[in-house]
């Protein structure tokens, strides 16, 4: 299956899914006040929220500006936040966002970046990002466990899992960034297989390649190792991406006039709403991420309250910012072909000014 027809088939399964847990959750509830809510929802923590999402991305692309940065490559701030944005979109309609790292470090070669660097500096920043989510639970969990588990109450083995599977992830991306030796030996594995199966030609140039790729991830990695204090530094701008992320669910019930959940408490709900959905296979988390989002706050703010502030975190944290990342996707993909396209006519011109200077 090509990977367009791929990507449609996600974006379609993407949609239904979210229009039949939509159609679950305002079953039975009053949708002409629901509407009515998000019609008079105060407008300027709408924005507020708006701003949350933009500086996350913000902070982001300037975690990945600064890698490379470390690296030597000099890749313009701008290209990075687009960058952010195109690995949005394809982790949002991928299963278990697995779509978007690939597509960024294929378009981050139109900067002379190789694939080694951008592959060991985008791991990294995974990493990091995982990390910083394990410290804010802890955190949270020192000072605010019982209302965690009042919260979850049933849900509560959700957690565990979650946290579970992202201590595992950490320690698994640990390894592969900081022993590059563990990606050669596997990569060695692989290697060996496929040439006792002989079912791929010109294995010799694969392997030349790869090895090349291997030699610069190796080469990055030691750069982290010898400027540490750069991660630090990149993990506390992601712990305050991640805070400023978290902050969106306070922004949409105090967008509908809600009071009674304070900054914190819904900082903590939202929170929790990552930690047991974004280990779902399930492309963007679509449906399960509405649903818990409803079941989170519900208790606090009622169903229907619920409802309509689920709307507006969804609706500028997923739908509306889906929307904008396509676009952004289709214009760096357009730009792409056309350098791609310059370059092979540039190529293409050398080789025949070449032979007319040997016919010559």
């Amino acid at each position: 299956m090509s990977k367009k027809k791929s990507y449609i088939i996600n974006i379609i399964f993407m949609l239904v899914l979210i229009i039949v847990v939509l159609y679950v959750l305002l079953r039975g509830k009053d949708v002409d006040s629901i509407l009515a809510a998000l019609k008079n929802a105060d407008k300027k923590y709408i924005l507020i929220c708006v701003a949350f999402i933009i500086g996350q991305f913000m902070l982001q692309s300037l975690s990945i500006y600064i890698l490379f940065r470390v690296f030597g490559y000099r890749v313009p701030y701008l290209e990075n936040f687009r960058s952010t944005l195109v690995g949005y979109f394809y982790n949002s309609i991928t299963p278990s966002a697995g779509g978007g790292q690939p597509m960024q470090v294929f378009y981050f070669r139109d900067y002379d970046v190789p694939i080694g660097a951008s592959g060991v500096a985008l791991l990294l920043w995974t990493t990091i990002y995982k990390v910083a989510l394990l410290v804010i639970q802890v955190v949270l969990l020192i000072f605010k466990r019982d209302f965690i588990f009042s919260s979850l109450g049933a849900y509560s083995w959700m957690y565990f899992l979650g946290m579970g599977v992202n201590i595992f992830n950490t320690v698994l991306y640990s390894v592969v960034v900081f022993w590059p030796t563990s990606v050669r030996s596997i990569v060695d594995l692989v290697m060996k297989l496929v040439k006792k199966l002989r079912f791929i030609k010109h294995q010799d140039k694969i392997r030349a390649k790869i090895e090349s790729v291997l030699d610069n991830y190796a080469e990055c990695s030691k750069y982290i190792s010898r400027d540490s204090k750069y991660m630090l530094i990149i993990l506390l701008i992601t712990i305050i991406q991640r805070c400023i992320f978290f902050l969106i669910g306070w922004g949409s019930i105090r967008a509908l006039g809600y009071t009674n959940v304070s900054v914190i408490d819904a900082f903590i709900l939202q929170s929790l709403v990552s930690v047991c959905i974004d280990i779902m296979p399930v492309p963007g988390g679509a449906g399960m991420n509405e649903s818990f989002n409803v079941k989170m706050f519900g208790r606090y703010i009622g169903a229907e309250g619920s409802l309509s502030a689920m709307l507006i975190n969804r609706g500028v944290t997923f739908y509306i910012m889906l929307i904008i990342c396509a676009g952004v996707a289709i214009y760096v993909h357009m730009r792409h072909t056309r350098k791609s396209a310059e370059k092979a006519e540039l190529k293409r011109k050398r080789k025949e000014a070449k032979k007319k200077g040997k016919s010559s």
